[in-house]
């Protein structure tokens, strides 16, 4: 089978995919995807509205506030398309089916609705997930995602939560698997500096390579607090 370039759509102005479902078996609004916005940022619709990082972290936080509320979205229809070099428009056609106690105790609500998203670069340049798209494409051409496979929103895969891109570098075997996901994250901590009987805590030698793991501060500072935990120490918040 031909190598997949993302190259290939470097000069693409508009890309049609005929639909994607993301399933998962709690609804999760994880506050820190506020980061993903500009400062200036608009998320949800007009009655809904929040502008700013920390509006929509309030939004997500409140999401959360429920554990009982569960949601599937299925989007359809979705298409891009550049409107210059530093602006891409995304439509889609989203299906919710939520079932949300404040609402009703009995029925499953459903809304259908057209969604807008408007990406932008960072302020380095960059495209932020063009290449956890691109490694997604490359699994799909290899047969190592398909449409039965199951992830979180975000897009994270397997018991450790691997991004393409990690899948693609790091990845060994089914990571629904204990103990691939177990193999695949040894590599990826290897890569990153891991060194064997060092401390893990902020300012620690193996910190580092749990900052690698993921930007948000509040997640590294997590992972370091179970780890802890799990090898029996203190555990007190710092």
């Amino acid at each position: 089978m031909k190598e997949w370039d993302p190259g290939e759509m470097g000069h693409c102005s508009y890309v049609r995919i005929g639909s994607a479902s993301l399933f998962y078996t709690r609804d999760w609004y994880d506050p820190d995807i506020a980061a993903l916005f500009t400062d200036d940022g608009v998320f949800g619709p007009a009655e809904q509205r929040c502008q700013g990082k920390t509006q929509i972290e309030t939004f997500y936080r409140a999401r959360l506030a429920n554990p009982r509320r569960t949601t599937r979205h299925v989007w359809s229809n979705v298409q891009t398309r550049a409107v210059g070099e530093n602006e891409v428009i995304i439509t889609a056609l989203l299906t919710n089916y939520a079932f949300e106690p404040d609402v009703s105790e009995t029925d499953l609500q459903m809304r259908v609705g057209d969604v807008t998203c408007r990406c932008v670069r960072d302020k380095n340049g960059h495209w932020l997930f063009t290449d956890q798209l691109y490694a997604a494409l490359k699994l799909i051409d290899r047969g190592v995602l398909s449409p039965g496979t199951r992830g979180s929103m975000h897009g994270e895969i397997g018991q450790t939560q691997f991004m393409p891109k990690n899948i693609l570098a790091y990845g060994t075997g089914n990571l629904d698997v204990a103990a691939n996901a177990l193999n695949s994250t040894a590599n990826f901590l290897r890569a990153h500096g891991w060194r064997a009987g060092a401390g893990y805590q902020p300012g620690e030698a193996n910190f580092a390579a749990i900052q690698a793991w993921n930007a948000a501060g509040v997640y590294q500072k997590a992972i370091a607090l179970m780890g802890r935990q799990i090898d029996g120490g203190s555990a007190a918040a710092e």
